[in-house]
């Protein structure tokens, strides 16, 4: 289920992800707020979600698998946010991935920074409930606005049961449009908080929909559609 109201928590949310935008470098050489030309969008994509008829190709969110010996190195965590065993069961990515991350109620954590473009509209992910079927999982999109000044905004309230599920397409399009114009790109992150019980995430891409033969948008016409 979707929920696109403000959350309960975003003085919070706001707060943790200004502390990940003053630390990341990228982010700064974008503060004017307009689109940036110092990052580029990753161009390495997969199609991970074949299997649900999503023929869609994807990048992974820069420590996205929670692998390796540093599965945080970049991120920005609060409360009792963890990597822990367990890897989402469709293994998507690698067969040998083992690992997913742990958010216990209240607990957040933000990515790097990750460039977009207009042709970056939406991610997927997996997730998983721990906690009671109230528990939520809300997503926020960082960024920069074309004044220069930080912005939260709520993309999506996840609700799920206690199996690994893959998320709905999250558009934050909307919310980045002003910003990139037609052709340009910039810096933003993602902030996943667990609300009401423990959550676990794993596996998170970005769909850059120039991969799927929309090689073209105006400032405007790519806005208001549900990408496939």
């Amino acid at each position: 289920m979707l929920d696109r109201g403000l959350a309960r928590s975003r003085p919070f949310v706001v707060a943790l992800a200004a502390l990940t935008l003053v630390g990341s470098s990228a982010a700064a050489a974008g503060a004017a707020g307009n689109a940036s030309s110092s990052c580029a969008v990753p161009q390495a994509t997969a199609q991970p979600f074949l299997p649900w008829n999503d023929q869609g190709s994807y990048f992974l969110v820069p420590g996205g698998s929670f692998e390796g010996p540093s599965p945080l190195a970049g991120w920005s965590t609060s409360g009792q946010a963890a990597v822990v065993s367990g890897n989402e069961s469709y293994q998507v990515g690698q067969p040998t991935d083992s690992q997913s991350l742990s958010l216990a109620d209240g607990s957040a954590a933000t990515t790097p920074g990750i460039c977009v473009s207009i042709f970056t509209p939406d991610l997927r992910l997996f997730s998983l409930n721990n906690g009671g079927p109230a528990s939520t999982l809300e997503v926020f999109v960082n960024y920069t606005d074309r004044s220069g000044n930080p912005q939260t905004a709520l993309v999506s309230t996840l609700t799920g049961g206690n199996s690994w599920s893959l998320s709905p397409r999250l558009l934050f399009l909307n919310n980045i449009a002003a910003t990139v114009g037609g052709q340009g790109q910039t810096q933003i992150s993602l902030t996943f908080q667990a609300t009401g019980g423990n959550w676990q995430i794993d596996d998170l891409y970005i769909d850059p929909i120039k991969s799927q033969g929309s090689d073209s948008c105006s400032d405007t016409s790519c806005l208001g559609n549900t990408w496939s």
